[in-house]
């Protein structure tokens, strides 16, 4: 959970989508709710 906000804020806002990719796709899907809490 600490590398989501130093990847925000290094590579911007940009990236969020790229990553929710990820997490919807891995065992830690739960993660896409999370960010989507934190961004918006």
């Amino acid at each position: 959970m600490a590398l989501i906000p130093r990847i925000l804020e290094a590579r911007a806002l940009g990236v969020t989508p790229k990553i929710q990719k990820r997490f919807a796709h891995s065992k830690f899907s739960d993660m896409v709710d999370i960010l989507d809490i934190i961004i918006f």
